[in-house]
This record gives C-alpha cells, sequence and structure tokens, in this order.
C-alpha cells in the first residue's frame, strides 16, 4: 500500500491515483528487476544481463537523488541512506560487471 509505506518513512502522498499509478509502477519495475537479478545468481546465461542492469538502476537512481538535492532541496534521513545504498550497489554492480567481464576475455 503505498500511502501507507511512504507515511512510514515520513513521505506523505496524496491519496491521487495519478501519484498511486506512478508509485506502483516503479514499484513493480523493482520488483521486476530483483527477481530477474536472483535469477541471474543462478543461472550464468542470464548473469552478464543482471550485473549491467543493476548497474544501470541503482546507479540511476542514486544520481537521481542527488540531482535532486540543488532543485528540490534536501530530502529526509531514509532518503539520503537510500541514496547512498543505491550508489553502494551500483558501484557493486560496476565492479561485478568488470570483473565479469574480464573473466569471460580470458
Amino acid at each position: 500500500m503505498p500511502v501507507g509505506l511512504k507515511a512510514s518513512f515520513d513521505v506523505i502522498i496524496p491519496n491521487d491515483a495519478n501519484v498511486l499509478n506512478d508509485v506502483r509502477a516503479f514499484s513493480m519495475l523493482t520488483l521486476a528487476i530483483g527477481v530477474f537479478t536472483i535469477l541471474g545468481a543462478f543461472k550464468s546465461k542470464l548473469t552478464y544481463a543482471a550485473t549491467l542492469i543493476v548497474f544501470v538502476q541503482f546507479l540511476a537512481l542514486g544520481m537521481g537523488r542527488l540531482i535532486s538535492i540543488p532543485f528540490d532541496g534536501m530530502p529526509i534521513e531514509g532518503n539520503i541512506i537510500g541514496m547512498s545504498n543505491e550508489f553502494f550497489l551500483g558501484i557493486l554492480g560496476a565492479i561485478l560487471l568488470f570483473r565479469y567481464r574480464e573473466k569471460k576475455q580470458r
């Protein structure tokens, strides 16, 4: 439930069908990428694609949050923690991606 979930992080979203639609769509995208990433850990044919997607998704999310700060103001602590986690996972994804590519080139 988007309104309740966001409220638990001190983020108040309006009970508006358009906003809820956007939040649910993004949540499903994140879920789908998570499932694909887990599959990539167990199926070698999906490993490269899953690692690439993790790298792109998390660095894009982190950059989006970072770019938002000067334009929209400082977000709550939970979003700052989220941003740092996104950068960590994105950088980890980049490291794994480059290791995977080096291993394939040998």
